[in-house]
């Protein structure tokens, strides 16, 4: 799954490149300062461990490595959070191929290739998603236990919006009678704690621009809903041909769906398909209430920009996908009931091998073996003093370089 991650770029080499905050600021504060001293200091209004993480592992190696650390350090991590979210979601599912095709879509989903996949500074929303298993039943066993633990904390303290998973937390630890289940939810709540009183609480995050709350719904329907069903590599195509009437009725079919779910569920069933709705509507809603709705909702021209902000949404909503494909009812005979089985794991398959690889925002990025050699080269020259600052990576959009000295380099 790491592999599957790394070999996704079309253009150039996810192993080769650094973009933005993975480059301009976490692997140069690294760089910069020694370790711990960096791990918790927020960035954008909020502690981001998890990427803090992966860019320490890479200062900590030859400069030349750091590119590939950051990319292979960032795709394993996605890949361990898969297979945990397998082993989790057994409480939820009765059958095993759901749970593959869940953990197959937190490595693959189409909407990770644009600017999250094999990136240190979107760890959180795998992260995220994986709190969220880690919470809702916790799995038994002391190694289960401890890997959901540390997933709550390194979750909590890389992005507040964690915080919507707070009833879950305190739900658990209500309804849990052993202390040994308690130990998650606990986890949770100090991390989060610990993200607010260092960075949220400290300074309000600041919007990337206008919000419009009535575009929300559409957003949804265009970037979720249709993502799902046929994938970010082909939602320009939709979009262009078929506008609005593609979006609305990718949403009526996924509501319709879940609905039917939800009326023909038992109580368990229904608690799982509702409380994952509601998650991946407020884990849309929230942060673009937040930082902004524009450019995610393009009128005349169609972008994946915002991408990022789509992955946790889209997984929930499959999630509740497979709860009603797992089980769908009474009125489903046992073959009807195979063949709707059989027709979402193949819809899945189709998904993700014709959205393995798209356009990315790292194509353009500049080789990162080609820049160290530029600046070393640069340092040196005799004339140029070892505290000389350099820049590594600069491309033609000049997006967060990696700032450094020439003794660091040396």
């Amino acid at each position: 799954m790491t592999l599957l991650q790394v070999m996704r770029q079309p253009r150039g080499t996810l192993w080769d490149t650094l973009w933005a905050e993975d480059a301009g600021v976490f692997l140069s504060q690294a760089l910069a300062r020694p370790f711990p001293a960096t791990l918790l200091d927020p960035h954008a209004s909020y502690v981001q461990l998890a990427p803090r993480l992966v860019a320490r592992a890479a200062a900590t190696l030859p400069l030349e490595h750091a590119a590939a650390v950051i990319a292979f350090g960032s795709a394993l991590v996605v890949a361990l959070l898969s297979v945990y979210v397998y082993f989790a979601s057994s409480v939820v599912f009765r059958t095993q191929w759901p749970r593959v095709v869940l953990a197959t879509l937190v490595v693959l989903v189409p909407a990770t290739t644009y600017e999250t996949n094999a990136t240190a500074a979107n760890l959180h929303w795998y992260l995220m998603f994986a709190c969220f298993w880690a919470l809702l039943v916790p799995v038994p066993g002391r190694l289960w236990v401890g890997a959901g633990a540390a997933i709550a904390v390194v979750a909590t303290l890389s992005d507040p919006l964690a915080g919507l998973l707070l009833p879950l937390a305190l739900g658990q630890m209500v309804r849990s009678e052993r202390w040994g289940e308690r130990v998650v939810p606990i986890a949770f709540t100090v991390g989060l704690a610990a993200q607010l009183l260092l960075g949220a609480l400290r300074e309000s995050p600041e919007p990337f621009g206008d919000v419009e709350a009535g575009d929300l719904l559409g957003i949804y329907a265009l970037r979720v809903a249709g993502s799902l069903l046929v994938g970010d590599r082909f939602l320009d195509e939709f979009w262009r041909q078929l506008g609005w009437a593609f979006a609305w009725t990718s949403l009526a079919v996924v509501v319709v769906a879940v609905g039917y779910g939800i009326a023909s569920s038992d109580g368990r069933r229904r608690f799982h398909l509702s409380i994952t709705m509601f998650c991946s509507a407020a884990f849309l809603a929230v942060p673009l209430l937040v930082r902004g709705t524009v450019h995610l909702l393009e009128r005349e021209t169609f972008t994946l920009n915002g991408s990022r902000y789509m992955v946790v949404p889209i997984l929930f909503l499959a999630v509740a996908v497979l709860l009603v494909a797992e089980e769908p009812g009474p009125r489903f005979s046992a073959a009807a009931t195979r063949h709707l089985q059989m027709g979402v794991v193949l819809w899945a398959l189709t998904l993700v091998v014709l959205n393995y690889s798209g356009d990315s925002v790292r194509g353009g990025a500049p080789s990162w073996t080609a820049s160290l050699a530029h600046a070393r080269s640069y340092c040196a020259t005799p004339s140029v003093p070892g505290d000389t600052d350099v820049v590594i990576g600069r491309g033609p959009d000049d997006v967060f370089p990696v700032r450094t000295t020439c003794d660091r380099i040396r």
